[in-house]
C-alpha cells in the first residue's frame, strides 16, 4: 500500500480520535459512544467526525502534493465522501486502538478505508 494511502488512513483514525477528544473529559457513555459504530447514526459526534476527517484529508492531500491530481472541488468532494462512508463503518474498537497506539490501523480498518477510497474516486470520475 502506498505512502499516501497509509497517511490518509492515519488521518481518518486521527479524526476519530480528535472527535472523541473534542467531546471532553465526560464519560463516553453519556454521549452514546458505547455503541459498536459510534458515528453511524446522525448526531453531533458524527458531524464532528465527518468535519474533522474531511479537513484532515483535504489538508493532507495538498501537503502530500495532490498525487491524485484532483481539482480543489474534487478534493473536497472526495474527502467528504470518504469521511461519510467511514463514519458509517468505523468501530469504537478501531478508534480506541488508534488512540492507544498513536494512530495505528487495525487490520479490520484497512479494507474499509480502501473500499471508501475506491468508491469515492469512482463517484468523482462519474461526475
Amino acid at each position: 500500500m502506498g505512502k499516501v494511502m497509509r497517511s490518509n488512513m492515519k488521518t481518518i483514525l486521527l479524526a476519530g480520535a480528535m472527535t472523541l477528544a473534542i467531546i471532553g473529559n465526560t464519560q463516553a457513555g453519556w454521549f452514546g459512544l458505547t455503541e459498536d459504530y459510534p458515528f453511524y447514526k446522525q448526531s453531533d459526534d458524527r458531524t464532528a467526525f465527518i468535519s474533522t476527517a474531511t479537513y484532515e484529508c483535504t489538508r493532507n492531500t495538498y501537503a502530500e502534493g495532490n498525487t491524485l491530481r484532483l481539482t480543489s472541488g474534487q478534493v473536497l468532494s472526495y474527502c467528504g465522501c470518504r469521511a461519510e462512508k467511514l463514519a458509517d463503518v468505523i468501530t469504537k474498537a478501531e478508534i480506541d486502538y488508534a488512540i492507544k497506539f498513536k494512530n495505528a490501523n487495525t487490520p479490520s480498518f484497512v479494507p474499509k478505508f480502501v473500499k471508501a477510497h475506491n468508491e469515492c474516486l469512482r463517484e468523482i470520475a462519474m461526475n
